[in-house]
C-alpha cells in the first residue's frame, strides 16, 4: 500500500522523477474556499510560531504535539518518536491507492535561538504576531515552520 507521509524529522531522501503532465483540470480546485484556507493556514502557522522549539537546547516535542493535535482534529493519526523526551519527531501517514509512488513531505521542527531584545516589542520571536501589512512574525516563519504548516495543510 502506498502512503502520503508528513515527516518532521532530520532527513528523507527519495529519487526525483518528473511529474506527468495533468491530463485535465482538477475539478476539486474550484471547490476549495481559498480565502478560508489561507486564513486557516495563517492561524495554524501563528500557533506553531508561538511554540518555542529553539535548539539548543531543543524542544521539538512541544512543536510535534501542537501539530499532532491539529492532525487529530482532522482525523489524521500521528506518531511522535522521541528518543530524548524533548527532541521528538512527528510522522503522520495517509494511505494511498497504490496507483502512484509515495510522496514524502519533510521539514524540521527546531529553530535557531533568538534574542527577544533584538525583535520589535510587539513582534517577538515566539509571538506569532500578525502585523498591519499581513506579515506573521516569529522564529521559523520562513525556515521551516512555514513549510511545516503548509505540509500539514496539504494533508
Amino acid at each position: 500500500m502506498r502512503t502520503l507521509a508528513l515527516l518532521l524529522l532530520a532527513g528523507c531522501a527519495y529519487p526525483l522523477a518528473p511529474l506527468p503532465p495533468a491530463a485535465r483540470p482538477l475539478p476539486w480546485l474550484e471547490r476549495v474556499d481559498w480565502p478560508a484556507a489561507g486564513q486557516e493556514l495563517a492561524e495554524v502557522l501563528a500557533g506553531y510560531l508561538r511554540v518555542d522549539t529553539s535548539n539548543p537546547p531543543g524542544n521539538e516535542t512541544a512543536g510535534a504535539r501542537y501539530l499532532a493535535d491539529l492532525l487529530a482534529r482532522e482525523g489524521i493519526a500521528a506518531e511522535i518518536y522521541a528518543p530524548n523526551p524533548e527532541r521528538g519527531s512527528l510522522i503522520a501517514r495517509l494511505s494511498g491507492s497504490g496507483k502512484h509512488r509515495p510522496l514524502c513531505l519533510l521539514s524540521h521542527l527546531d529553530v535557531v535561538p533568538a534574542d527577544p531584545a533584538e525583535w520589535p516589542a510587539d513582534k517577538g520571536p515566539f509571538s506569532g504576531a500578525l502585523d498591519a501589512d499581513g506579515y506573521l512574525w516569529g522564529r521559523g516563519a520562513l525556515d521551516m515552520k512555514g513549510m511545516g504548516a503548509l505540509e500539514l495543510m496539504s494533508l
